[in-house]
């Protein structure tokens, strides 16, 4: 979680460092509209912004990988199995299903997101800052949208986590010998 954090906040002081632009923005079709001096500043930090944006791909890329596992694998050797043991049991694992059932929408919506994200920023990565400032720069906002909203995935994938221990614990308080 920690990881995604620092990379978010890595790539957004970059990009504001190396792009160092503030647009005025134009609701005639919600263009922004930048002045010469900022496209002249993006155009000089072009090649920065794409290392940049390299090392930001390849690190999002490396950490969904694993990050994905692992919440892969939550829900494949944990919950579900202990969901339908409890069931065969006939114990009752309502709040633990409730959690479950909220971890596999965050978890689907983490994966569309990501992959939403990622095209966004594949494309972003092919537009020559150069030859076309204002639309590298709309491309690189519009991934940083898309990156946010990834980051609610994880965020609302941690929230469910943290309740399904705590749903976990109070099922199993009955069960617990008092020594």
């Amino acid at each position: 979680m920690k990881i995604l954090q620092r990379l978010s906040i890595f790539i957004v002081s970059s990009l504001l460092m190396s792009a160092a632009i503030y647009p005025s923005i134009v609701s005639a079709e919600d263009t922004v509209i930048m002045s010469d001096e900022q496209l002249t500043q993006i155009r000089n930090r072009c090649s920065e912004v794409q290392s940049t944006l390299s090392r930001v791909h390849a690190n999002d890329a490396l950490l969904r990988v694993n990050r994905g596992q692992v919440y892969e694998r939550l829900s494949t050797k944990l919950m579900v199995p202990l969901n339908s043991r409890i069931a065969v049991n006939r114990l009752n694992g309502n709040s633990l299903l409730s959690v479950t059932s909220s971890y596999e929408q965050h978890l689907g919506d983490f994966r569309s997101r990501y992959q939403a994200y990622e095209e966004q920023l594949s494309a972003t990565m092919k537009i020559d800052c150069k030859n076309q400032p204002a639309k590298f720069y709309d491309s690189l906002q519009n991934a940083r949208e898309k990156r946010q909203s990834v980051n609610e995935s994880a965020e609302g994938l941690a929230k469910d986590i943290s309740d399904y221990k705590q749903a976990f614990d109070d099922f199993a308080q009955p069960y617990r010998g008092t020594n």
